[in-house]
């Protein structure tokens, strides 16, 4: 009985490491995708590819795009939001002179 608990134990263990390791592998392989679509992207804009054809070209395979236009005309999935801005840095602190 104690060896079935013990290879019991172990069937989780190597479960629960298997699917770190899997999860690792998928969020690399996500990372490197996302790298090359925003190269491909900056390559097609300084192309001069207008923002319609842009989102065409570099959406897909689970990755949602979209354009905001100088005019403010969206393109893409209009579903997403943009990240707002982050915060200003915090002010230098001030120091008093020595007397």
């Amino acid at each position: 009985m104690a060896t079935v608990g013990v290879i019991a134990g172990l069937l989780v263990i190597l479960g629960v490491a298997g699917d770190q390791l899997v999860g690792a592998q998928l969020n690399r392989d996500l990372r490197t995708r996302l790298d090359d679509t925003a190269a491909r992207a900056a390559n097609l804009v300084d192309a001069g590819v207008a923002p319609a054809a842009l989102v065409t070209q570099v959406q897909g395979h689970d990755i949602r795009v979209q354009v905001i236009s100088p005019d403010g005309t969206a393109y893409g999935d209009l579903a997403l939001r943009p990240a707002p801005p982050p915060p200003p840095p915090p002010p230098p602190p001030h120091h008093h002179p020595d007397p």
